[in-house]
């Protein structure tokens, strides 16, 4: 029997914002992280359809978007987030750790947008440093605790948090991140897939030179970029075009450019579901003629724009085309699967952020095995 599927590819937001959902290689004990943590996606076992996963991610999306476009602006250029506070988090993953002696569990929301790290105090708000308790790397079995962590405590917690989430645990470049305080060179992340039966997610800290000494030739590496006139704390890629299919799309790269100012560039950040687009690129790539498609009649909701309807035998994956994001150095070819839901677009690939040499390198993997 066939059924009908929704494939959503890509939703449109004002700059360009990508998620790159982490990436998996296999690494042998004695190649390990310094530090490991253990990540659940916000939607992992709540039993939804991949239709209610879709809308959810798009909410999220749209509420991401508003808000990290929105940093910095003027009151009257805000860009207005949706109607996101229905019970559907703006949130993506939360990272599993302890603080204090003796440790209390927390779930922090993986943020590389952020260099904040805090959680929620019934009692009072503040400052503090503690001990913080990571899963050991290697093997995962240990634990290991590292002392004076500053971190602050917050009282009135309201707006983004809508889940069992409590606090954040900022990945960012800024000095009071999680990665800048342990002074760690690097850090990865790699996702399992949410609507499998998969262990969870991996996100390590300081892992070894030669990591990808027996990956073989599957390891693509784009640079990180920085501006000299900004501070800016999130992680810049170097996007220079689109392949949708067989056609690399007529898009400028001047439309996916950090400029001087801090406007515009295409960010990696591990909170936003779906990949954004500014709408002249948007345009270009919804071309019904690229995708050969039919599209979903989707005026009601501009949540679920881009999607398509095919006909496919249940349990099989329907025909797509390819589709490809070239960055400088590198080339980012989706697997199918993953390009069918937005948030899936990275699953089981190991994507490491090298903060020395201001690197980002992926390569396809399975997360599970980390």
């Amino acid at each position: 029997m066939k059924q009908l599927q929704q494939i959503g590819l890509l939703v449109h937001s004002f700059e360009m914002i990508l998620l790159l959902q982490l990436l998996a290689l296999t690494i042998p004990c004695s190649d390990a992280a310094a530090l490991k943590l253990h990540a659940t996606h916000v939607d992992a076992g709540r039993g939804l359809t991949r239709c209610a996963l879709l809308q959810r991610m798009a909410v999220r999306t749209k509420a991401r978007a508003a808000r990290l476009l929105s940093s910095g602006r003027a009151a009257s250029d805000r860009v207005d987030p949706g109607p996101y506070t229905n019970g559907v988090p703006d949130t993506e993953y939360l990272v599993h750790l302890a603080v204090g002696t003796p440790p209390q569990p927390v779930q922090l929301i993986l943020d590389t947008g952020s260099d904040l790290v805090w959680t929620h105090s019934i009692t009072t708000g503040q400052l503090a440093a503690d001990n913080f308790t990571f899963a050991a790397a290697a093997d995962g079995t240990g634990r290991a605790s590292v002392p004076g962590l500053a971190f602050g405590w917050g009282l009135f917690n309201n707006g983004i948090f809508e889940s069992n989430e409590t606090g954040i645990a900022g990945f960012s470049r800024g000095a009071l991140s999680l990665p800048s305080q342990l002074k760690v060179d690097n850090f990865s992340h790699c996702f399992t897939a949410i609507s499998g039966s998969e262990p969870s997610s991996t996100v390590l800290l300081g892992l070894p030179a030669d990591l990808y000494s027996n990956a073989g030739g599957g390891v693509q590496s784009t640079p990180l970029i920085q501006i000299s006139s900004s501070s800016l704390d999130s992680y810049y890629l170097s996007l220079k075009g689109i392949t949708v299919g067989s056609t690399r799309l007529a898009i400028p790269e001047s439309v996916f450019v950090l400029k001087e100012d801090g406007s515009g560039g295409t960010v990696i950040d591990s909170g936003t579901g779906m990949t954004s687009l500014p709408q002249n690129a948007y345009d270009i790539v919804s071309f019904v003629a690229q995708v050969g498609l039919p599209v979903l009649n989707s005026t009601a909701s501009s949540l679920t724009q881009l999607c398509f309807m095919v006909l496919v035998p249940r349990g099989a994956k329907p025909d797509v085309p390819k589709l490809v994001f070239h960055f400088e150095g590198a080339a980012l070819d989706l697997p199918r699967e993953n390009y069918i839901i937005g948030n899936y677009q990275q699953q089981n690939m190991h994507v490491v952020y090298d903060l020395a040499g201001n690197m980002l390198s992926f390569v396809p993997a399975q997360c599970s095995e980390l």
